[in-house]
């Protein structure tokens, strides 16, 4: 894990999510951060949708304020949070959410870390917003930060597992990334929504393969009965005091329905918690 990818429009949320990246380069001894602005061209719509409006810009202004504003941006985060990595920027006309993944390959990026935009509450706002989008788009692994996030030393990452597919399923390798990067122990937890799990140890199997994956780590294994998934995660983060939260969307399945408004209870824990999803390959 040693190339960052952080993207930024230089909003406040933009700072905090970027000023948590340098914090977590700093503690994984990444050599390189990038601080990316995807800028577009104004579109002008005609009143007349048989009539095409062109509208003449200035390609070269825009990209000279987005370097310009890159560089200043670059100049205040790093001053104000110093580290041994290399920050370099990168700025393209493009769409952020359907180009990033391209931006990452040819970067050759391990991870990618966003801020998300809104009051705060993931279930409010994580449908919809540009980071889901750009999590769907790539493989990288996306590191979202919270608005109100402060950085503190990861020593407990928490893994939100069902516990299917436990052999094809998981990324081993970038868990395992994590964990040698992080020097964090692991913590996984199964919700168990329709309470199956009260007598017998029904994924005993499937813990066994996990703890032999990641047998050279510290591995610890929860069982939360509680049929509001988000109160049981919420409680049990709280409980445990981890560090970071990490999903593993399935491949037909993105977390909308986890994070969804019919959801009752709001992600209260999130808000300051950062979550890292991690796709399937």
């Amino acid at each position: 894990m040693k190339k960052i990818l952080i993207p930024t429009d230089f909003t406040h949320v933009a700072y905090n999510s970027t000023h948590y990246g340098l914090d977590f380069a700093k503690q994984i001894h990444a050599e390189k951060v990038i601080l990316f602005n995807a800028f577009q061209a104004p579109v002008n719509v005609s009143p007349d949708p048989m009539v095409p409006s062109i509208e003449s810009f200035d390609f070269d202004a825009l990209k000279k304020a987005s370097q310009e504003s890159l560089q200043i941006f670059k100049q205040n985060v790093v001053q104000q949070n110093p580290g041994k990595a290399t920050v370099e920027t990168i700025s393209e006309c493009c769409t952020l959410t359907t180009d990033i993944d391209t931006i990452a390959k040819e970067n050759e990026v391990d991870l990618i870390i966003m801020g998300i935009t809104g009051k705060g509450s993931l279930s409010e706002v994580f449908v919809g917003s540009n980071t889901i989008q750009v999590s769907k788009n790539t493989k990288t692994p996306v590191l979202i930060i919270p608005p109100e996030s402060t950085y503190k030393i990861i020593k407990q990452i928490l893994w939100v597992s069902d516990y299917k597919d436990v052999e094809s399923g998981t990324p081993r390798e970038e868990i395992t990334t994590l964990l040698e990067a992080t020097g964090a122990s692991l913590v996984v937890l199964h919700v168990d929504e329709e309470y199956k799990d009260l007598v017998d140890d029904i994924y005993a199997s499937e813990k066994e393969s996990i703890a032999t994956m990641f047998g050279d780590f510290t591995v610890e294994f929860f069982t939360a009965h509680n049929s509001d998934f988000l109160e049981a995660v919420s409680e049990f983060a709280k409980l445990k005091q981890v560090d970071l939260v990490v999903v593993v969307p399935k491949v037909h399945f993105f977390p909308e329905k986890v994070f969804h408004q019919s959801y009752s209870k709001s992600l209260a824990f999130h808000t300051d918690l950062p979550l890292m999803l991690i796709r399937q390959k």
